[in-house]
């Protein structure tokens, strides 16, 4: 009788280190997903995150099987949070050599040009190199990679570059003739005068674009202590919808 109790105990354990060994496995299946507010690639309509780049990322993740949350924080404190959190999935990021090495890139989810943009009536902004642009005030996000670019090449924050959180921030700075230039993706500045109730062609005049600077598009990538698996399936997942079309049938609503 003692034998068979002891066998069962044996049984109840093995069954309970096994329950627990499935649970971890399922939460090490669950990520966070963080961005920014970026139209019209990610940005809240109706109480819920929405977007080009949200719609892909979304589909990937259902097709990854892959449990998540989304949230939108202001660009460093997410672009922080994907350099230290476990797990943890950033989008729209522009790729550059300084960031290779600081996340594990997924791939490309979306198109993306970044430039300067100014008002269509500054015919005063003659732009011929990049130093060239130290002559005039340009809007930047924190930490984004357009201010960190021009930051790599000798641009100062306040004395060439405001700084704010938001990307309508600077555009309520550059209708107020409070910068000259707003450093974001043409695709962006031109939705977010739409939004304002502006004609973006005859508001805005793009200037100069940063041609050497993540041209292919906007990627989506894991903090380094991301699980491999789970960067593998999110991989596999984004070609899969790539191939089978559904990446296009998102771009086309946007574009």
């Amino acid at each position: 009788l003692l034998k068979q109790q002891g066998k069962h105990v044996k049984q109840m354990k093995l069954i309970i280190f096994s329950l627990c060994i499935f649970v971890l496995s399922l939460q090490a299946e669950k990520i966070s997903i963080v961005t920014e507010e970026y139209p019209p690639y990610n940005y809240f309509r109706d109480n819920h995150i929405t977007g080009m780049s949200v719609e892909v990322v979304h589909a990937v993740a259902k097709e990854a099987d892959i449990k998540f949350t989304h949230e939108i924080f202001p660009w460093a404190r997410a672009y922080l949070m994907a350099r230290r959190d476990k797990n943890t999935l950033i989008h729209s990021i522009g790729r550059s050599k300084k960031r290779e090495n600081l996340f594990q890139w997924v791939g490309i989810i979306a198109p993306a040009k970044y430039c300067l943009i100014s008002l269509k009536n500054r015919d005063d902004i003659n732009i011929e190199s990049l130093e060239n642009l130290k002559k005039y005030k340009i809007g930047a996000v924190r930490d984004d990679i357009q201010e960190k670019y021009l930051i790599n090449n000798g641009f100062e924050r306040e004395k060439h570059i405001t700084t704010v959180n938001k990307q309508q921030q600077n555009f309520d700075l550059l209708i107020k003739h409070r910068i000259d230039m707003w450093a974001t993706v043409e695709l962006t500045g031109y939705h977010i005068a739409r939004e304002n109730h502006y004609q973006p062609n005859k508001l805005l005049e793009t200037k100069y674009c940063f041609d050497d600077l993540s041209s292919e598009g906007t990627y989506m990538a894991f903090s380094k202590n991301t699980a491999k698996s789970i960067v593998l399936k999110f991989k596999q997942a984004l070609q899969k919808i790539k191939n089978d079309g559904t990446y296009d049938r998102i771009l086309k609503k946007y574009l």
